[in-house]
Formats: structure tokens, sequence, C-alpha cells
């Protein structure tokens, strides 16, 4: 996924534009200040999707954010071992 459209940087542009700080939007969510500093900045890619939908609630994400931003975190997430074993078969 590129860079620009990574789901760290849709999280950044979300809450900022909701005018949450990272407190705020951990306290409302119930996901950690630390998780979500370290999705914004890429060291999480890929978050469960009980957090992306945590988060997407508190956001208040129209259905069309709402998709793309769960597109957002499976596209950081690794593939599945199998698909791997079968990829390098």
């Amino acid at each position: 996924m590129d860079e620009e459209f990574s789901f760290g940087i849709l999280l950044r542009a979300f809450r900022q534009a909701a005018e949450l700080t990272i407190e705020e939007l951990a306290h409302a969510s119930g996901v950690s200040v630390r998780a979500i500093g370290d999705m914004e900045r890429g060291v999480s890619r890929g978050p469960q999707r009980r957090t992306v939908s945590a988060l997407a609630e508190v956001l208040r994400l129209p259905p069309d954010e709402h998709d793309a931003f769960l597109a957002a975190a499976r596209a950081g997430r690794p593939p599945p071992v199998s698909a791997v074993v079968r990829a390098a078969a």
C-alpha cells in the first residue's frame, strides 16, 4: 500500500479532522494511547478489526470512509501463514 494511503496516515487525518487528541481518542475508544501512537507512526500497520471498528465509531466515519479505513488496516496485515506456504510451493 502506498505510504500516503497507509492506515496510520488515515488514522491521524481522521483523528485531526475530528479535533481529537490521541489521549481523547484513546479514552473514548478503549484503545491505549501507545497503540494509537504506534498505529499513527506506522509501527503497528494492521490492527485487528475490533480495534479499527472502535476507532471508527468514535471518529464517526461515514460508510465510505469507514470502508477505506478497514481496507487500509487489512492491507497492513501480514498474510496468513497458509498463504505464505502456498506461495512458496
